[in-house]
């Protein structure tokens, strides 16, 4: 009787059940209070976080990552941080920009490739 209380109740632990079983007027409830099912297996699971160490064996600036940062007008009418960092040694290089264009973000990406070339 209890695994069909347990269903009804949608999946209900043994203390809610017990609860019920004492507040409520000619309800009783026969064998174990605990129930193991599979959805409350799965209610009842925890997320866990697996954070394995990324390979960067590619070398340098093969692999990077740009991050576009809005702020408050600035210096010379600065309003845009785009941060290049590279994957493989972790250097970043900044660039302040008046506006986020295709154009501009373009020549800021080319000045960054021929700097890596050299």
């Amino acid at each position: 009787m209890a695994n069909l209380w347990h269903l009804r109740l949608g999946y209900p632990g043994p203390q809610a059940l017990e609860h019920l079983v004492h507040s409520t007027q000619g309800v009783r409830i026969k064998g174990p209070t605990t129930v193991q099912c599979d959805a409350c297996g799965v209610l009842k699971a925890k997320r866990q976080i697996r954070r394995r160490l990324r390979e960067h064996n590619e070398g340098p600036g093969l692999r990077l990552a740009l991050d576009l940062h809005p702020f408050e007008e600035g210096y010379n009418g600065y309003r845009y941080l785009l941060l290049i960092t590279d994957r493989w040694s972790s250097l970043a290089w900044d660039y302040y920009l008046k506006d986020r264009t295709f154009e501009i973000i373009t020549t800021a990406l080319l000045h960054l490739f021929g700097s890596l070339q050299q």
